[in-house]
Order: C-alpha cells, then sequence, then structure tokens
C-alpha cells in the first residue's frame, strides 16, 4: 500500500466522507412485510452510476487495471434507479431496472449441482477467498431488483430466476452456497469464507431479498429461509456490539484485532436495524440502533472507534498484503 491509498482509504475513515460507495443510506419508514415499495434504506444516490458502462450500460467496476461486472454494483445501481422511479413515477428510471433486470436473467449460472447464483469473479484474500464464489449479498440484492420487476410488469421470468436463487441460501459455504451457522442459526454469508466472517450488512441485505420474493410469489421456502436468518439475526445481534464504546462490528471473523465498522458501516448498521424494527416491532432492533446512534454522535467514541478501525486495517495489511477495496471501509 503507497502514501496515496493509505490517504484515501484511511481518510473517508476518519472524517465519514460520503462519496457513491459510500453514501448515507437512510431508512425507508414505510416498508413492510407485506408490499413491495421503494427499498428498505434509501439507495437513490445510487441511481447515477458514476463508473465505466458495458456497450448495453450496464456498470462495470474496475480492480487492479481489470473491469468487472459485479452482481452487487448492478443491483444497488438498479435499485437506485427503482427508487428514483417510484418517487417521480418517470419510466425512464424504471426502463434502467429492466435493463438491470435482464442481466440477471441473462447470467444467473449453476456454480455446483442444483446451486444457482451470479459469480464473484475475484479474489478476496481478507477471508481467504479465492474465485469464483458466490455471496449472499449478491444473491438477496438482485433477488430485491427482480422481485419489484415482477411487481410491476409480472413477468414470471423474474420469480423462475429468484426460485432458483434459492438453493444456495440452504448450502453451506463449504459446498459452495452462502450458509454458516451461527449458534446453530441460519447465517447467510457476504464473504462465505472457510471460516465464518458473520457479515452483520450482508445478512440483512439478504434477509431483505428473501422477504422480496416472498412478498411477490407467496413462496413458503423464501418466507421461511427469511425467518431463519432473521431469528438468528434477532439471537445473535448482542455480539456485533463493542460493549465498551458501544459501537458495532462490521463482522464476527476471527482477526487479531476485531473488525469494528466504519463510520460508513456503523451509520448503515443502525439505518437497517431501523428498519428491522419497523418490519417486526422486535425491541431488540430498536434498543441496538438507539444505543450505536448515540455512539456515532458522541464525538470520544467516535476517535476511538477510528482508531480502532486503522488499527484493524493495519494488522490486515501486515498479514496478507491488504489492499483497501470500495467494499470495507
Amino acid at each position: 500500500m503507497n502514501i496515496l491509498q493509505m490517504v484515501n482509504a484511511f481518510g473517508s475513515l476518519i472524517f465519514g466522507k460520503q462519496d457513491y460507495w459510500h453514501p448515507d443510506m437512510l431508512v425507508n419508514k414505510n416498508c413492510s412485510l407485506n408490499k413491495i415499495d421503494q427499498y428498505y434504506v434509501d439507495t437513490k444516490p445510487k441511481y447515477n452510476y458514476i463508473g465505466k458502462m458495458d456497450e448495453n450500460n450496464i456498470p462495470l467496476l474496475e480492480m487492479d487495471g481489470t473491469y468487472y461486472y459485479f452482481p452487487v454494483t448492478i443491483a444497488q445501481y438498479a435499485l437506485g434507479n427503482f427508487d428514483k422511479y417510484i418517487e417521480t413515477k418517470d419510466t425512464k428510471y424504471f426502463d434502467v431496472v429492466l435493463l438491470c433486470a435482464e442481466w440477471f436473467v441473462i447470467n444467473i449460472q449453476e456454480t455446483s449441482k442444483d446451486v444457482y447464483g451470479y459469480v464473484n469473479d475475484y479474489d478476496k484474500m481478507t477471508y481467504g477467498l479465492h474465485k469464483p464464489w458466490l455471496s449472499s449479498l449478491s444473491q438477496g440484492q438482485p433477488m430485491s431488483v427482480l422481485a419489484r420487476c415482477y411487481s410491476v410488469t409480472k413477468d414470471k421470468r423474474y420469480l423462475d430466476v429468484c426460485e432458483k436463487l434459492l438453493k444456495s441460501f440452504e448450502v453451506k459455504s463449504q459446498d459452495k452456497g452462502v450458509l454458516a451457522l451461527l449458534n446453530n442459526g441460519y447465517f447467510y454469508e457476504e464473504y462465505p469464507s472457510k471460516e465464518p466472517s458473520f457479515v452483520l450488512n450482508g445478512l440483512i441485505f439478504s434477509l431483505w431479498g428473501l422477504l422480496d420474493f416472498s412478498i411477490v410469489s407467496d413462496n413458503k421456502k423464501a418466507l421461511e429461509l427469511y425467518s431463519k436468518g432473521e431469528k438468528t439475526l434477532y439471537d445473535n445481534l448482542m455480539l456485533f456490539n463493542i460493549k465498551g464504546i458501544k459501537w458495532s462490528r462490521y463482522d464476527l471473523y476471527n482477526f487479531k484485532i476485531h473488525n469494528i465498522a466504519s463510520i460508513f458501516y456503523h451509520k448503515l448498521h443502525i439505518e437497517q436495524l431501523k428498519s428491522m424494527y419497523i418490519l417486526t416491532n422486535k425491541d431488540i432492533y430498536k434498543q441496538y440502533y438507539t444505543s450505536w446512534e448515540k455512539s456515532k454522535n458522541n464525538i470520544f467514541v467516535y476517535i476511538v472507534a477510528t482508531i480502532y478501525k486503522i488499527a484493524h486495517k493495519l494488522s490486515v495489511r501486515n498479514q496478507s498484503n491488504y489492499v483497501p477495496s470500495i467494499s470495507d471501509k
């Protein structure tokens, strides 16, 4: 890591600098267990993609000089445009959503026996992952896109793709799925590492994809998987709380120094838990988002958490020649 990379990586940690990749994503206060609406947190900052597009206007993401199709980048771009469509009723935004949905229809692939999904074709050495690999995030957010397209068009192809995606949530990570067990509960892995990583925001985004599919289809398996994952979140949320400073953890991976959430992810966790409280009316979600919001607004705790995060980043860099990516700040 050179000096410029360090400044770019750690500057955003210290100052909470917003950009296309790390905007504030505030709770949708109208989210519901019973209807498709704007996304559970505000994705409108993602509607105007700042990077390179392919010839079909699908986002590409550059990594180490190579351009990739990142399923999550494509899904969030689509969700941002769907939010804009709901807000403005302008169909030009929904046309973008349809383009992305078509990409998901065409590019789903069987990655192992009866397991389908969208492959991440790069290494994620922070968690010891070698390409290719699935992710519950790159399964769940496309599912949210496809469910929204179906809610408007009634095109059953979108439901068929969602149905195929479900199997990966029942197959364990070591068998090329995205399922891990946390205290015997179903936890859907954003990074399905050999030693489970248990990424908090990735689990919640995954739950919303399963919920969206169940809403538009009455699919009992999708609802069952959502319910199992939500119970795991409910039962284990305290594990993501750093008691001394009441700050959230990004994951539960066994790093030398805990992977405390950066200010961006801490704020995202707060807004995600606000959505979960609206959906479930379970007090534990309100308890933790209230506590974490207070810590976010305490300048002393903010400084301590930021120093903690930088210490973690440096320790990981020393272990694995880590280079910061846009997905973990």
